[in-house]
């Protein structure tokens, strides 16, 4: 069989219009993951905010950490002093059990006036 010009003629025809057509399916499909990709940047864009909400909720939980720390550290500072000023009392008691001298006795008032003071019972 010969090709004539009407075969080759309808060959290319038929090879354009079967290029069309796979070109105008492949342009489809990318529609198809355009579509998909703007659902997937949705979805995105929602765990975005979520996460940008958990991120304040944290940083909100940092504050409070910092400021329960910082009584903590206060507290701490407190038991501290008051372990000292028990110390000291400790100290004026034994002294005093002891026969002093005038001088010594005044600055055992001094040290007492002190703790008191130190104490809030100061006159």
């Amino acid at each position: 069989m010969r090709y004539t010009a009407t075969m080759t003629k309808m060959t290319i025809e038929k090879l354009a219009e079967i290029t069309i057509k796979g070109f105008f399916e492949v342009g489809e499909r990318f529609n198809q993951v355009d579509t998909r990709l703007d659902k997937m940047d949705g979805r995105l864009d929602k765990m975005d905010g979520r996460l940008d909400s958990m991120d304040g909720r944290l940083d909100k939980m940092d504050d409070r950490f910092a400021r329960v720390e910082a009584r903590l550290d206060m507290i701490e500072t407190d038991l501290a002093d008051l372990r000292s000023l028990h110390r000291e009392v400790r100290e004026i008691r034994s002294l005093l059990n002891e026969v002093v001298t005038q001088s010594q006795f005044n600055k055992l008032e001094k040290r007492l006036a002190r703790v008191e003071q130190h104490l809030g019972m100061s006159k």
